[in-house]
């Protein structure tokens, strides 16, 4: 059931946004968790625990942003370009913009916050996509203008 997903999912975000908003504080101090171990599986355990729920967070909801997507567009595919675009725009702005100028404890702020804002997006998708749904199953036309769904221009 999408309903549930979508609930799961906006769950999982909550979580990793206040996980990822308090972890900017904890950065130094975490060095603890990894007192003892070997460099290379000190950083892997470090990497685990500090970055593992939002990446897992943020990677697992793409197959429901195109369930959403799907139900008021047959093409889901735009999806993918927006989403490398934004990648490659990271990958080149992080090093020579964001990293020399920001803290990182800001940064995991940031972050935090950037999380927050796209489980309401997605929360908000889910609402919309919730509308055409139950209008495709009432018969009623489902334009795909926003003014249109609203009744205004």
């Amino acid at each position: 059931d999408l309903s549930r997903r979508l609930k799961s999912h906006l769950a999982i975000l909550a979580v990793a946004a206040v996980w990822a908003f308090c972890v900017g504080g904890v950065r130094e101090g975490g060095y603890g968790l990894i007192a003892g171990l070997p460099p290379a599986a000190g950083v892997l355990a470090f990497l685990c625990v500090v970055v593992g729920l939002p990446y897992v967070a943020l990677s697992a909801n793409s197959s429901l942003v195109q369930s959403l997507v799907s139900s008021e567009s047959e093409d889901v595919y735009h999806l993918y370009a927006v989403s490398n675009v934004g990648s490659l725009v990271g990958l080149f702005l992080y090093p020579f913009v964001l990293e020399p100028f920001v803290a990182v404890a800001v940064q995991w702020r940031i972050f935090g916050i950037g999380l927050a804002v796209y489980a309401a997006l997605l929360w908000w998708l889910g609402k919309e996509s919730g509308n055409i749904s139950m209008r495709q199953q009432k018969g009623e036309p489902v334009s795909a203008s926003r003014g249109d769904r609203d009744g205004t221009v």
